[in-house]
């Protein structure tokens, strides 16, 4: 098994600032005035939240990347470490890892980083985030 740090490429991903907690949206936890709005040619946030396999419904262990891009400019992020810490060391606390992206209140369908049993990793991800009048409304992530 190749040994590859989780990678994504999107239109709207850059550098990442890890935090944990409560999802509250994803916005600029630095400015409080930041609504989740995006705009061409402006910084905007986006999220990338790593998690366990199965039912998020219950509570669970995850981590969150926050990105400050700048809105309709392709761009690419990887997260240095990311298999030791995901699957190694296990820091979502299950035998899966699950991945998804956020944007303002818009949060994409989950998608497999690691699935245990087969022993296979998905650490390439592409994002691309559906905005009308400046809210994101739709996700393609493949």
């Amino acid at each position: 098994m190749m040994r590859t740090p989780l990678s994504i490429a999107a239109l709207l991903l850059s550098l990442p600032n890890p935090t944990s907690g409560q999802w509250g949206g994803c916005v600029n936890p630095n400015d409080p005035e930041d609504i989740g709005l995006v705009q061409i040619g402006r910084e905007t946030t986006i999220c990338l939240t790593v998690g366990p396999g199965g039912n998020w419904g219950e509570g669970v262990n995850y981590l969150r990347f926050n990105f400050r891009p700048e809105a309709d400019e392709y761009s690419t992020f990887h997260i240095p470490n990311s298999y030791n810490a995901i699957v190694t060391q296990g820091v979502t606390n299950s035998e899966n890892s699950t991945v998804h992206v956020a944007s303002g209140t818009s949060v994409s369908f989950l998608r497999h980083y690691y699935e245990k049993e087969t022993k296979r990793i998905y650490p390439h991800l592409t994002a691309i985030i559906d905005v009308n009048n400046g809210v994101s409304t739709g996700w393609m992530i493949s």
